[in-house]
């Protein structure tokens, strides 16, 4: 199985996830959204450096496979670690708290 694309957007996690076995957003946990890690990145710009016939301007969608969910990603996850792994949602005030506590 390769990696997971998401997994990028879940590093900031990874002491909540070995802690306490998940991992808190404010997103709804049911709602997909498209997500993109470095090697995507990575990947399409090699790719464009390597086109001769790029013009250099532009918008380009650099995106993972398919659209996830924090519910998805937490069962990838879970899949990838063979242990559970839990998703949160928190509130805008609770994000606000956390986010400020790191220097934010």
């Amino acid at each position: 199985m390769p990696a997971p694309p998401s997994i990028h957007s879940l590093l900031d996690h990874v002491g909540s996830i070995r802690e306490q076995g998940r991992f808190a957003m404010m997103a709804d946990p049911g709602l997909r959204a498209p997500l993109a890690a470095a090697r995507d990145i990575a990947s399409t710009a090699v790719r464009l450096l390597l086109d001769g016939t790029w013009t250099r301007s532009g918008e380009v969608a650099c995106l993972g496979p398919e659209d996830l969910s924090p519910n998805d990603m937490a069962r990838i996850v879970s899949e990838v670690l063979g242990t559970e792994v839990g998703y949160r949602r928190i509130t805008g005030a609770a994000f606000r708290e956390r986010v400020t506590g790191f220097g934010i």
